[in-house]
């Protein structure tokens, strides 16, 4: 059960991690904007 929640903790970690690094691509990137909302979905 320890292992679940673990990975479930690393796995929000990771999500939210990759949701902020796409932030800041998209603020570095701004005229790709529409590319980074196609890759998301």
């Amino acid at each position: 059960m320890a292992i679940k929640i673990y990975l479930l903790f690393i796995s929000l970690f990771l999500l939210s991690t990759v949701s902020s690094a796409q932030e800041i691509d998209q603020a570095i990137w701004k005229d790709y904007s529409p590319a980074f909302v196609v890759y998301n979905r």
